[in-house]
């Protein structure tokens, strides 16, 4: 029998639709792209201080997915829990936007 650690499931990235899922890495690069490209859009459409400060935290948003899955380079389940959400939701808000 193998060990344990020899043995690795393949799993699909979650919320697959038509086998296309909005955490693979492609779409977690554009996803980060239109988080950041909605919170420059909204930064120079509104000029109050609760839009600056929300097109910031997209802004940040869409840096923070990037950089937790190194630009998408990282398999989805490698991701540790409480980065996978923050890049799920950069990645959902981003694609949303495109």
């Amino acid at each position: 029998m193998s060990d344990d650690n020899e043995i690795r499931i393949t799993r699909n990235p979650p919320l697959t639709i038509a086998g296309r899922s909005p955490f693979n890495g492609i779409r977690l690069r554009w996803g980060g792209l239109g988080a950041v490209i909605l919170g420059i859009a909204l930064m120079f459409s509104m000029h109050n201080g609760g839009a600056i400060a929300f097109s910031v935290l997209l802004i940040l948003l869409g840096i923070v997915t990037w950089v937790t899955t190194s630009f998408g380079r990282v398999y989805w389940y490698d991701i540790p829990m409480g980065f996978r959400v923050v890049a799920g939701a950069g990645s959902v808000i981003g694609l949303a936007f495109i």
